[in-house]
Protein backbone atom coordinates (compact mmCIF):
# COMPACT_ATOMS: atom_id res chain seq x y z
CA UNK A 1 0.00 0.00 0.00
CA UNK A 2 1.18 3.48 -0.77
CA UNK A 3 2.10 5.43 2.33
CA UNK A 4 2.09 9.07 3.20
CA UNK A 5 3.81 11.14 5.87
CA UNK A 6 1.94 13.98 7.54
CA UNK A 7 3.47 16.41 10.01
CA UNK A 8 0.86 18.11 12.18
CA UNK A 9 1.88 20.43 15.02
CA UNK A 10 5.27 18.74 15.15
CA UNK A 11 3.81 15.23 15.23
CA UNK A 12 5.06 13.12 12.32
CA UNK A 13 2.77 10.20 11.59
CA UNK A 14 3.00 7.66 8.81
CA UNK A 15 -0.09 5.74 7.88
CA UNK A 16 -1.85 4.13 4.96
CA UNK A 17 -3.81 6.27 2.57
CA UNK A 18 -7.02 4.63 3.80
CA UNK A 19 -6.86 7.04 6.75
CA UNK A 20 -7.96 9.88 4.48
CA UNK A 21 -11.37 8.34 3.84
CA UNK A 22 -12.01 7.78 7.55
CA UNK A 23 -11.01 11.33 8.38
CA UNK A 24 -12.65 13.05 5.47
CA UNK A 25 -16.07 13.60 7.00
CA UNK A 26 -14.70 15.82 9.72
CA UNK A 27 -11.52 17.13 8.09
CA UNK A 28 -12.68 20.63 7.19
CA UNK A 29 -14.25 21.67 10.48
CA UNK A 30 -11.83 20.15 12.98
CA UNK A 31 -8.61 21.59 14.40
CA UNK A 32 -5.41 20.09 13.12
CA UNK A 33 -4.49 18.83 16.59
CA UNK A 34 -7.63 16.68 16.55
CA UNK A 35 -6.76 15.38 13.09
CA UNK A 36 -3.33 14.40 14.42
CA UNK A 37 -4.99 12.65 17.33
CA UNK A 38 -7.22 10.76 14.92
CA UNK A 39 -4.24 9.57 12.91
CA UNK A 40 -2.59 8.37 16.11
CA UNK A 41 -5.76 6.48 17.03
CA UNK A 42 -5.85 4.79 13.63
CA UNK A 43 -2.31 3.57 14.18
CA UNK A 44 -3.12 2.29 17.65
CA UNK A 45 -6.29 0.56 16.46
CA UNK A 46 -8.68 2.73 18.50
CA UNK A 47 -11.76 3.31 16.33
CA UNK A 48 -13.88 6.43 16.42
CA UNK A 49 -17.66 6.30 16.66
CA UNK A 50 -20.06 8.15 14.41
CA UNK A 51 -21.74 10.98 16.28
CA UNK A 52 -25.19 9.40 16.20
CA UNK A 53 -23.94 6.15 17.72
CA UNK A 54 -21.90 8.03 20.33
CA UNK A 55 -24.89 10.14 21.36
CA UNK A 56 -27.00 7.00 21.64
CA UNK A 57 -24.48 5.26 23.90
CA UNK A 58 -24.16 8.28 26.17
CA UNK A 59 -27.93 8.72 26.36
CA UNK A 60 -28.42 5.08 27.38
CA UNK A 61 -25.79 5.43 30.10
CA UNK A 62 -27.29 8.65 31.44
CA UNK A 63 -30.72 7.02 31.60
CA UNK A 64 -29.34 4.01 33.46
CA UNK A 65 -27.37 6.18 35.90
CA UNK A 66 -30.38 8.37 36.61
CA UNK A 67 -32.39 5.25 37.47
CA UNK A 68 -29.63 3.82 39.65
CA UNK A 69 -28.60 7.10 41.30
CA UNK A 70 -31.61 9.44 41.51
CA UNK A 71 -30.59 13.05 41.94
CA UNK A 72 -27.18 12.61 40.32
CA UNK A 73 -26.44 15.47 37.89
CA UNK A 74 -24.81 14.22 34.69
CA UNK A 75 -23.09 16.06 31.85
CA UNK A 76 -21.85 14.49 28.59
CA UNK A 77 -18.39 15.84 27.73
CA UNK A 78 -15.71 15.43 25.10
CA UNK A 79 -16.37 15.15 21.39
CA UNK A 80 -20.08 14.39 21.84
CA UNK A 81 -20.63 17.77 23.48
CA UNK A 82 -18.76 19.50 20.64
CA UNK A 83 -20.83 17.60 18.04
CA UNK A 84 -17.76 16.15 16.38
CA UNK A 85 -18.92 14.08 13.41
CA UNK A 86 -16.78 11.20 14.65
CA UNK A 87 -16.05 10.76 18.36
CA UNK A 88 -13.11 9.07 20.05
CA UNK A 89 -13.85 9.89 23.70
CA UNK A 90 -17.07 8.79 25.39
CA UNK A 91 -17.11 10.68 28.67
CA UNK A 92 -19.78 11.62 31.20
CA UNK A 93 -19.16 13.89 34.19
CA UNK A 94 -21.09 13.44 37.43
CA UNK A 95 -21.21 16.60 39.54
CA UNK A 96 -21.84 17.18 43.22
CA UNK A 97 -20.57 16.36 46.70
CA UNK A 98 -22.01 12.83 46.51
CA UNK A 99 -20.70 12.17 43.02
CA UNK A 100 -17.55 10.21 44.05
CA UNK A 101 -19.62 7.79 46.11
CA UNK A 102 -22.14 7.44 43.30
CA UNK A 103 -19.40 6.71 40.75
CA UNK A 104 -17.84 4.15 43.09
CA UNK A 105 -21.20 2.47 43.64
CA UNK A 106 -21.76 2.32 39.89
CA UNK A 107 -18.29 0.83 39.34
CA UNK A 108 -18.95 -1.78 42.04
CA UNK A 109 -22.19 -2.79 40.31
CA UNK A 110 -20.46 -3.55 37.01
CA UNK A 111 -19.23 -7.01 36.02
CA UNK A 112 -15.51 -7.11 36.78
CA UNK A 113 -14.74 -8.14 33.20
CA UNK A 114 -16.31 -4.91 31.92
CA UNK A 115 -14.15 -2.58 34.04
CA UNK A 116 -11.10 -1.40 32.15
CA UNK A 117 -9.74 1.07 34.73
CA UNK A 118 -10.88 2.80 37.88
CA UNK A 119 -9.64 5.31 40.42
CA UNK A 120 -11.17 7.01 43.42
CA UNK A 121 -13.23 9.38 41.26
CA UNK A 122 -13.53 7.71 37.85
CA UNK A 123 -14.15 4.44 36.08
CA UNK A 124 -13.74 3.35 32.46
CA UNK A 125 -15.90 0.42 31.46
CA UNK A 126 -17.53 -1.35 28.54
CA UNK A 127 -21.08 -0.14 28.00
CA UNK A 128 -23.25 -1.57 25.24
CA UNK A 129 -20.15 -2.65 23.38
CA UNK A 130 -18.16 0.58 23.71
CA UNK A 131 -15.71 1.93 26.27
CA UNK A 132 -16.97 4.92 28.23
CA UNK A 133 -15.64 6.87 31.20
CA UNK A 134 -17.67 8.18 34.13
CA UNK A 135 -15.86 10.82 36.19
CA UNK A 136 -16.94 12.56 39.40
CA UNK A 137 -16.20 16.28 39.75
CA UNK A 138 -16.95 18.69 42.61
CA UNK A 139 -19.87 21.02 41.95
CA UNK A 140 -17.61 24.02 42.53
CA UNK A 141 -15.33 22.76 39.76
CA UNK A 142 -17.94 21.71 37.22
CA UNK A 143 -17.32 24.60 34.82
CA UNK A 144 -13.58 24.05 34.80
CA UNK A 145 -14.04 20.29 34.35
CA UNK A 146 -16.43 20.74 31.42
CA UNK A 147 -13.88 22.95 29.69
CA UNK A 148 -10.86 20.79 30.54
CA UNK A 149 -12.47 17.47 29.64
CA UNK A 150 -14.58 18.93 26.87
CA UNK A 151 -11.75 19.94 24.53
CA UNK A 152 -10.77 20.36 21.86
CA UNK A 153 -7.24 19.89 23.11
CA UNK A 154 -5.97 22.84 21.11
CA UNK A 155 -8.70 25.12 22.49
CA UNK A 156 -7.85 24.04 26.04
CA UNK A 157 -4.14 24.56 25.34
CA UNK A 158 -4.84 28.12 24.19
CA UNK A 159 -6.86 28.80 27.34
CA UNK A 160 -4.01 27.36 29.43
CA UNK A 161 -1.54 29.69 27.73
CA UNK A 162 -3.87 32.61 28.40
CA UNK A 163 -4.05 31.59 32.06
CA UNK A 164 -0.25 31.42 32.34
CA UNK A 165 0.01 34.94 30.96
CA UNK A 166 -2.11 36.01 33.94
CA UNK A 167 -0.07 34.10 36.50
CA UNK A 168 -2.59 31.28 36.70
CA UNK A 169 -2.64 27.58 35.94
CA UNK A 170 -5.62 25.92 34.29
CA UNK A 171 -6.61 22.62 35.93
CA UNK A 172 -9.74 20.44 35.92
CA UNK A 173 -10.68 21.90 39.32
CA UNK A 174 -10.27 25.55 38.38
CA UNK A 175 -7.63 28.25 37.96
CA UNK A 176 -4.77 27.99 40.43
CA UNK A 177 -2.78 31.09 41.39
CA UNK A 178 0.88 31.34 42.34
CA UNK A 179 0.10 30.61 45.99
CA UNK A 180 -1.73 27.41 45.15
CA UNK A 181 -5.18 28.86 45.77
CA UNK A 182 -7.90 27.53 43.48
CA UNK A 183 -10.39 29.90 41.94
CA UNK A 184 -13.50 27.73 41.61
CA UNK A 185 -15.51 27.75 38.40
CA UNK A 186 -18.93 26.17 38.98
CA UNK A 187 -20.00 27.34 35.52
CA UNK A 188 -17.97 27.48 32.34
CA UNK A 189 -18.75 31.18 32.01
CA UNK A 190 -16.95 31.73 35.34
CA UNK A 191 -13.74 30.27 33.96
CA UNK A 192 -13.92 32.23 30.72
CA UNK A 193 -14.69 35.44 32.64
CA UNK A 194 -11.61 34.91 34.82
CA UNK A 195 -9.62 34.85 31.58
CA UNK A 196 -11.31 38.03 30.32
CA UNK A 197 -13.41 36.21 27.74
CA UNK A 198 -17.10 35.68 27.10
CA UNK A 199 -18.35 32.11 27.22
CA UNK A 200 -17.52 30.22 24.03
CA UNK A 201 -20.01 27.47 23.11
CA UNK A 202 -18.58 23.93 22.99
CA UNK A 203 -19.35 23.61 19.27
CA UNK A 204 -17.03 26.55 18.54
CA UNK A 205 -14.02 25.26 20.50
CA UNK A 206 -11.95 24.24 17.49
CA UNK A 207 -8.66 25.74 18.61
CA UNK A 208 -8.64 28.04 15.59
CA UNK A 209 -9.55 31.74 15.83
CA UNK A 210 -12.53 31.51 18.19
CA UNK A 211 -10.66 32.97 21.20
CA UNK A 212 -9.44 35.98 19.22
CA UNK A 213 -12.94 36.53 17.84
CA UNK A 214 -14.53 36.23 21.28
CA UNK A 215 -12.01 38.65 22.77
CA UNK A 216 -13.09 41.41 20.42
CA UNK A 217 -16.80 40.59 20.60
CA UNK A 218 -16.92 39.15 17.09
CA UNK A 219 -18.23 35.68 17.93
CA UNK A 220 -22.02 36.02 17.57
CA UNK A 221 -24.28 33.42 19.18
CA UNK A 222 -24.85 30.36 17.02
CA UNK A 223 -28.23 28.80 16.31
CA UNK A 224 -29.69 26.59 19.06
CA UNK A 225 -32.42 23.96 19.16
CA UNK A 226 -34.64 26.49 20.94
CA UNK A 227 -34.55 28.62 17.76
CA UNK A 228 -36.04 25.89 15.56
CA UNK A 229 -39.70 26.41 14.64
CA UNK A 230 -40.24 23.32 12.53
CA UNK A 231 -38.78 20.42 10.55
CA UNK A 232 -38.94 20.56 6.75
CA UNK A 233 -37.58 17.10 5.89
CA UNK A 234 -39.24 13.97 7.32
CA UNK A 235 -40.31 10.55 6.06
CA UNK A 236 -43.24 8.24 6.78
CA UNK A 237 -44.45 4.76 5.81
CA UNK A 238 -45.45 6.23 2.47
CA UNK A 239 -41.78 5.80 1.53
CA UNK A 240 -38.93 4.43 3.64
CA UNK A 241 -39.91 5.88 7.01
CA UNK A 242 -40.89 3.52 9.81
CA UNK A 243 -43.94 5.36 11.15
CA UNK A 244 -47.37 6.39 10.01
CA UNK A 245 -48.15 9.95 9.08
CA UNK A 246 -50.02 10.51 12.33
CA UNK A 247 -47.17 9.18 14.47
CA UNK A 248 -44.80 11.55 12.67
CA UNK A 249 -47.19 14.45 13.28
CA UNK A 250 -47.45 13.61 16.96
CA UNK A 251 -43.67 13.50 17.27
CA UNK A 252 -43.38 16.97 15.77
CA UNK A 253 -46.12 18.22 18.07
CA UNK A 254 -44.31 16.78 21.11
CA UNK A 255 -41.17 18.69 20.09
CA UNK A 256 -43.14 21.95 20.18
CA UNK A 257 -42.85 22.66 16.47
CA UNK A 258 -45.17 25.12 14.76
CA UNK A 259 -44.92 23.43 11.37
CA UNK A 260 -43.83 20.16 9.83
CA UNK A 261 -43.16 19.11 6.24
CA UNK A 262 -43.73 15.49 5.28
CA UNK A 263 -41.40 14.85 2.35
CA UNK A 264 -41.34 11.23 1.27
CA UNK A 265 -39.17 9.92 -1.55
CA UNK A 266 -40.18 10.30 -5.18
CA UNK A 267 -40.67 7.44 -7.69
CA UNK A 268 -37.11 6.83 -8.94
CA UNK A 269 -35.33 7.12 -5.59
CA UNK A 270 -33.32 4.08 -4.56
CA UNK A 271 -35.05 4.10 -1.17
CA UNK A 272 -36.62 0.83 -0.04
CA UNK A 273 -40.08 2.31 -0.69
CA UNK A 274 -41.05 5.33 -2.77
CA UNK A 275 -44.11 7.39 -3.64
CA UNK A 276 -45.84 6.92 -6.96
CA UNK A 277 -47.69 9.86 -8.46
CA UNK A 278 -50.95 8.24 -7.38
CA UNK A 279 -49.43 7.70 -3.93
CA UNK A 280 -48.73 11.43 -3.67
CA UNK A 281 -52.40 12.14 -4.32
CA UNK A 282 -53.45 9.55 -1.72
CA UNK A 283 -51.01 10.97 0.80
CA UNK A 284 -52.38 14.47 0.18
CA UNK A 285 -55.87 13.26 1.04
CA UNK A 286 -54.61 11.59 4.22
CA UNK A 287 -52.80 14.73 5.37
CA UNK A 288 -55.85 16.87 4.63
CA UNK A 289 -57.98 14.55 6.76
CA UNK A 290 -55.50 14.73 9.67
CA UNK A 291 -55.03 18.50 9.73
CA UNK A 292 -58.17 19.37 11.72
CA UNK A 293 -57.02 17.17 14.62
CA UNK A 294 -53.78 19.18 14.98
CA UNK A 295 -54.76 22.84 14.68
CA UNK A 296 -51.65 24.06 16.54
CA UNK A 297 -49.30 22.39 14.03
CA UNK A 298 -49.31 23.30 10.34
CA UNK A 299 -48.66 20.20 8.25
CA UNK A 300 -47.02 20.88 4.89
CA UNK A 301 -47.24 18.26 2.17
CA UNK A 302 -43.98 17.99 0.28
CA UNK A 303 -41.73 15.54 -1.50
CA UNK A 304 -38.00 14.81 -1.75
CA UNK A 305 -37.50 14.51 -5.51
CA UNK A 306 -34.42 13.05 -7.17
CA UNK A 307 -32.19 14.95 -9.57
CA UNK A 308 -31.66 12.41 -12.33
CA UNK A 309 -28.37 11.84 -14.20
CA UNK A 310 -29.59 13.92 -17.15
CA UNK A 311 -30.40 16.83 -14.79
CA UNK A 312 -34.17 16.42 -14.92
CA UNK A 313 -36.38 15.94 -11.87
CA UNK A 314 -38.36 12.76 -11.37
CA UNK A 315 -41.73 14.42 -10.82
CA UNK A 316 -43.60 16.48 -13.42
CA UNK A 317 -44.10 20.17 -12.76
CA UNK A 318 -47.85 19.67 -12.58
CA UNK A 319 -47.43 17.42 -9.53
CA UNK A 320 -44.75 19.53 -7.83
CA UNK A 321 -46.85 22.66 -8.23
CA UNK A 322 -49.56 21.10 -6.07
CA UNK A 323 -47.15 20.48 -3.17
CA UNK A 324 -46.49 22.94 -0.36
CA UNK A 325 -42.70 22.44 -0.56
CA UNK A 326 -40.34 20.48 -2.82
CA UNK A 327 -36.88 19.32 -1.82
CA UNK A 328 -34.35 18.09 -4.38
CA UNK A 329 -31.61 15.53 -3.76
CA UNK A 330 -28.75 14.09 -5.75
CA UNK A 331 -28.50 10.59 -4.31
CA UNK A 332 -26.80 8.95 -7.28
CA UNK A 333 -23.59 10.33 -8.75
CA UNK A 334 -24.01 7.93 -11.71
CA UNK A 335 -20.24 7.88 -12.14
CA UNK A 336 -20.24 11.49 -13.27
CA UNK A 337 -17.38 13.94 -12.63
CA UNK A 338 -17.78 16.87 -10.19
CA UNK A 339 -18.52 19.45 -12.88
CA UNK A 340 -21.42 17.36 -14.16
CA UNK A 341 -22.76 16.84 -10.62
CA UNK A 342 -22.60 20.59 -10.09
CA UNK A 343 -24.48 21.19 -13.34
CA UNK A 344 -27.25 18.87 -12.13
CA UNK A 345 -27.49 20.86 -8.90
CA UNK A 346 -27.47 24.21 -10.70
CA UNK A 347 -30.28 23.07 -12.96
CA UNK A 348 -32.39 22.01 -9.97
CA UNK A 349 -31.74 25.32 -8.21
CA UNK A 350 -32.88 27.21 -11.30
CA UNK A 351 -36.23 25.41 -11.18
CA UNK A 352 -38.80 27.69 -9.53
CA UNK A 353 -40.55 24.82 -7.71
CA UNK A 354 -37.42 23.58 -5.89
CA UNK A 355 -37.17 25.27 -2.49
CA UNK A 356 -34.40 23.25 -0.83
CA UNK A 357 -31.34 21.23 -1.87
CA UNK A 358 -30.93 18.47 0.70
CA UNK A 359 -27.65 17.03 2.07
CA UNK A 360 -25.67 18.65 -0.79
CA UNK A 361 -22.37 16.79 -0.41
CA UNK A 362 -24.21 13.45 0.06
CA UNK A 363 -21.46 12.50 2.45
CA UNK A 364 -21.15 9.56 4.83
CA UNK A 365 -19.32 10.58 8.04
CA UNK A 366 -16.30 8.46 8.79
CA UNK A 367 -16.30 6.96 5.30
CA UNK A 368 -16.67 9.57 2.58
CA UNK A 369 -16.66 13.35 2.40
CA UNK A 370 -19.08 13.16 -0.51
CA UNK A 371 -19.06 15.11 -3.73
CA UNK A 372 -16.03 17.24 -4.57
CA UNK A 373 -17.93 20.24 -5.89
CA UNK A 374 -17.03 23.84 -6.66
CA UNK A 375 -18.74 25.07 -3.51
CA UNK A 376 -18.26 28.74 -4.37
CA UNK A 377 -20.41 28.28 -7.46
CA UNK A 378 -22.88 26.07 -5.62
CA UNK A 379 -23.54 28.55 -2.79
CA UNK A 380 -23.59 31.53 -5.12
CA UNK A 381 -26.27 29.84 -7.20
CA UNK A 382 -28.26 28.99 -4.06
CA UNK A 383 -28.14 32.64 -3.03
CA UNK A 384 -29.01 34.00 -6.45
CA UNK A 385 -31.91 31.60 -7.08
CA UNK A 386 -33.38 31.85 -3.58
CA UNK A 387 -32.86 28.14 -2.88
CA UNK A 388 -32.15 27.00 0.68
CA UNK A 389 -29.33 24.51 1.31
CA UNK A 390 -29.70 21.91 4.02
CA UNK A 391 -27.74 20.94 7.08
CA UNK A 392 -29.02 17.39 7.45
CA UNK A 393 -29.07 15.94 10.98
CA UNK A 394 -29.36 12.30 9.95
CA UNK A 395 -26.33 10.46 11.37
CA UNK A 396 -25.57 9.02 7.93
CA UNK A 397 -25.19 12.52 6.47
CA UNK A 398 -24.47 15.37 8.96
CA UNK A 399 -24.21 17.46 5.84
CA UNK A 400 -23.40 20.32 5.22
CA UNK A 401 -20.56 20.03 7.73
CA UNK A 402 -19.59 23.03 9.84
CA UNK A 403 -16.99 24.28 7.39
CA UNK A 404 -19.35 24.24 4.42
CA UNK A 405 -22.27 25.61 6.42
CA UNK A 406 -20.06 28.57 7.33
CA UNK A 407 -19.16 29.07 3.67
CA UNK A 408 -22.83 28.94 2.70
CA UNK A 409 -23.92 31.73 5.04
CA UNK A 410 -20.85 33.83 4.27
CA UNK A 411 -21.85 33.62 0.60
CA UNK A 412 -25.34 34.81 1.51
CA UNK A 413 -27.23 31.56 0.99
CA UNK A 414 -30.10 30.58 3.27
CA UNK A 415 -29.58 27.43 5.35
CA UNK A 416 -32.28 25.04 6.57
CA UNK A 417 -31.58 22.54 9.38
CA UNK A 418 -33.62 19.33 9.20
CA UNK A 419 -33.76 15.94 10.86
CA UNK A 420 -34.24 13.94 7.64
CA UNK A 421 -36.00 11.69 10.12
CA UNK A 422 -37.09 8.18 9.19
CA UNK A 423 -37.92 7.17 12.80
CA UNK A 424 -40.29 9.47 14.66
CA UNK A 425 -38.69 9.00 18.06
CA UNK A 426 -35.34 10.14 16.66
CA UNK A 427 -36.54 13.44 15.19
CA UNK A 428 -35.42 15.44 18.20
CA UNK A 429 -31.98 13.84 18.45
CA UNK A 430 -31.33 14.27 14.74
CA UNK A 431 -32.40 17.89 14.88
CA UNK A 432 -29.97 18.40 17.77
CA UNK A 433 -27.21 16.89 15.65
CA UNK A 434 -28.06 19.13 12.71
CA UNK A 435 -28.10 22.21 14.92
CA UNK A 436 -24.82 21.16 16.51
CA UNK A 437 -23.13 20.73 13.13
CA UNK A 438 -24.41 24.12 11.98
CA UNK A 439 -23.27 25.72 15.23
CA UNK A 440 -19.76 24.33 14.64
CA UNK A 441 -19.69 26.60 11.60
CA UNK A 442 -21.01 29.60 13.49
CA UNK A 443 -24.35 29.58 11.69
CA UNK A 444 -26.72 32.01 13.41
CA UNK A 445 -30.48 31.76 13.80
CA UNK A 446 -30.92 34.60 11.29
CA UNK A 447 -29.28 32.46 8.61
CA UNK A 448 -31.72 29.54 9.03
CA UNK A 449 -35.03 29.23 7.19
CA UNK A 450 -36.79 27.09 9.80
CA UNK A 451 -36.04 29.44 12.68
CA UNK A 452 -38.55 31.75 10.97
CA UNK A 453 -42.32 31.89 11.26
CA UNK A 454 -44.56 29.79 9.06
CA UNK A 455 -45.55 32.92 7.14
CA UNK A 456 -41.88 33.66 6.46
CA UNK A 457 -41.26 30.10 5.25
CA UNK A 458 -44.24 30.27 2.95
CA UNK A 459 -43.09 33.65 1.66
CA UNK A 460 -39.63 32.19 0.93
CA UNK A 461 -41.20 29.39 -1.11
CA UNK A 462 -43.64 31.72 -2.88
CA UNK A 463 -40.96 34.24 -3.74
CA UNK A 464 -38.95 31.65 -5.62
CA UNK A 465 -42.02 30.29 -7.37
CA UNK A 466 -42.85 33.78 -8.60
CA UNK A 467 -39.40 34.00 -10.18
CA UNK A 468 -40.46 31.27 -12.58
Amino acid sequence: MARTSIDLDGLAIEDGLHVAADLAAAWHDRPMADVAARLAEVRSGQPRLLLGRALGKVALLVEALERAQPGLTLYPAGGVRRFETTVGDLLVLAAGDDAPAAVAAWADSLPAADVRWRSRDAVTFVWDGEEITLRAVPGAALGAALVHYGGSREHVAQLAARARARGLRLTPTGLVDGNGRVRPAPAEADLYAALDLPWIPPERRHGLDEIALAERGALPPAVTVADIQGDLHTHTLWSDGRDTTEVVIRSAQALGYRYLAITDHSPTSKASRTLSIEGIAQQAREIEALRPAYPELTILHGCEVDILPDGSLDLPDSVMAGLDIVLASLHDAAGQPPDRLLARYLGAMAHPLISVITHPANRTPGRSNGYDLDWDRFFTAARDTGTAVEVDGAPGHLDLDGHLARQAVETGATVVIDSDGHFAERFGRQMRMGVGIAARGGVEARHVLNTRSLDAVRAFIADKRRRG
